[in-house]
């Protein structure tokens, strides 16, 4: 996956990666959203060690944390990911 984003490093960016992720998200399918969240638990894993090693990694670890957080939310009946029980 690749983000193209008009600017880096400051908050235009944290929000366009943001409205990206929600965007996508309300796009989707279900089969199309399994995918993503999959992918992005793996590359969230993958680079667990090194968020900020570039800012490819940083937006895409931005995307899909919030893609997942959204999905969270959108399916567990609560409205903050926060609430959610063990």
């Amino acid at each position: 996956m690749t983000i193209e984003l008009s600017t880096h490093n400051d908050s235009n960016a944290v929000d366009e990666v943001t409205r990206m992720a929600i965007d996508d998200l309300d796009e989707d399918s279900l089969d199309e959203r399994n995918e993503v969240i999959n992918d992005g638990l793996y590359y969230i894993r993958k680079n667990l060690d090194d968020l900020t090693a570039d800012n490819e990694t940083m937006e895409k670890v931005m995307y899909y944390g919030n893609y997942i957080y959204r999905f969270i939310e959108e399916n567990s009946g609560t409205s903050n990911v926060s609430e959610l029980t063990d």
